[in-house]
Parts: structure tokens; C-alpha cells; sequence
């Protein structure tokens, strides 16, 4: 993906930029669900 990018616009900005881009959203969501994971799992009671 990243070398596609670079071969397009020839700048390791604007190819890291895009890249972040795309994958920004998906590590922000993998973050909060696993912060309500461990959010629901601290205030279950315990059995």
C-alpha cells in the first residue's frame, strides 16, 4: 500500500499521510472496544 503511494505522488509525506489516513479510524475503534471490554468486565460482579 505504501509503495503504491509513494510511486503516485513520489513524497514519503503525502504516502505516510494517506496510509494514516485509512488506518487511523481502525485503530481508534479497536481501542475503544477494547476499553468497553474491560469496562463491562470491571463492573460485572464476579461469580
Amino acid at each position: 500500500m505504501f509503495a503504491l503511494n509513494y510511486r503516485r505522488t513520489h513524497s514519503i509525506g503525502v504516502s505516510l499521510g494517506i496510509i494514516l489516513m485509512i488506518t487511523i479510524p481502525f485503530v481508534v475503534v479497536g481501542v475503544l472496544f477494547i476499553e468497553s471490554h474491560y469496562l463491562k468486565k470491571k463492573s460485572r460482579p464476579a461469580t
